[in-house]
C-alpha cells in the first residue's frame, strides 16, 4: 500500500487505506512542503564557521536557520537569508523571543520574557540572556552577511517594532 501511495501520491485510495489497521491508517499521510536548496545548510554553516551567531556555541549543535521563513513568499535559499544558530537560539528566534536588527544587534523580547516569568517558566532565563552576544557574529564575506531586506521583513513578520 505504501508503495502505491508513493508511486501515485495524488491518487490516494481511501478504500485501500480503510483495510489497514488503525495505527497504519494514521501513518499514511500526504505531505506538501516547499523544496529547499540542499546546499543551503552547508553554505550557511561554512559562512559562520559552524558557530552560533548569537552565542558562539559549536558542539555540532548549530543549525542553518532561515532569517525569513521558507514559507514566506519572498524567502530564498541565498546564504544572505541564513544565519547559523544553536538549536536553542534557533527555536527562540523562530518563536520571537530574540531577534537582531539591521545593525546586527541582538534584541531580547522583554514582553515575552516577562510573560514567561509570570507563569513560572523562567528557569535558565538569566543564563539564556547572558550567553547572547551584543551583536551577531557575521561572516567575513560581505555577500554572506544577513541581507537587510530579509531582516526587516522577518522582524515585521514576527511582530517586532524596531
Amino acid at each position: 500500500v505504501l508503495e502505491d501511495v508513493s508511486d501515485k501520491p495524488l491518487e490516494l485510495n481511501t478504500k485501500t487505506i480503510d483495510q489497514l489497521s488503525k495505527q497504519r491508517q494514521i501513518a499514511v499521510i500526504q505531505l506538501s512542503k516547499k523544496l529547499r536548496d540542499t546546499s543551503f545548510k552547508a553554505r550557511v554553516l561554512t559562512a559562520y564557521g559552524n558557530k552560533c551567531a548569537f552565542s558562539g556555541l559549536q558542539l555540532k549543535l548549530v543549525d542553518a536557520a532561515h532569517i525569513l521563513p521558507v514559507s514566506h513568499g519572498i524567502s530564498t535559499d541565498e546564504t544572505a537569508n541564513g544565519i547559523a544558530l544553536s538549536a536553542l537560539y534557533h527555536r527562540a528566534y523562530d518563536k520571537g523571543l530574540v531577534t537582531f536588527n539591521e545593525k546586527y544587534q541582538i534584541m531580547v523580547n522583554t514582553t515575552e520574557m516577562k510573560k514567561l516569568k509570570e507563569i513560572g517558566f523562567d528557569g535558565g532565563m538569566d543564563k539564556f540572556i547572558k550567553d547572547l552576544r551584543p551583536i551577531i557574529n557575521v561572516p567575513p564575506a560581505v555577500t554572506d552577511r544577513p541581507n537587510i531586506n530579509f531582516i526587516r521583513e522577518a522582524n515585521k513578520l514576527r511582530g517586532w517594532k524596531l
